[in-house]
């Protein structure tokens, strides 16, 4: 299952016993972990991009947590 989360997709991994095992595709993120000629300016606007599409993604788990 794919979800959609604007600057982000959520695949949504395992065999459905656990929900809550997500792989995210960020572009900004792959740019930044995977461009090795980011330097200087370049660089920190990356981080700032990736960053900003993490906080604002959805919590895809409403209400309370389950504790171990």
């Amino acid at each position: 299952m794919l979800t959609n989360l604007g600057q982000s997709t959520a695949e949504l991994l395992g065999n459905g016993h656990d929900p809550r095992l997500y792989l995210v595709h960020n572009t900004a993120l792959e740019d930044l972990l995977f461009d090795r000629n980011l330097t200087g300016v370049a660089f920190r606007r990356a981080c700032l991009r990736s960053s900003r599409h993490f906080i604002a993604q959805p919590n895809p788990f409403p209400g309370p947590q389950p504790t171990r």
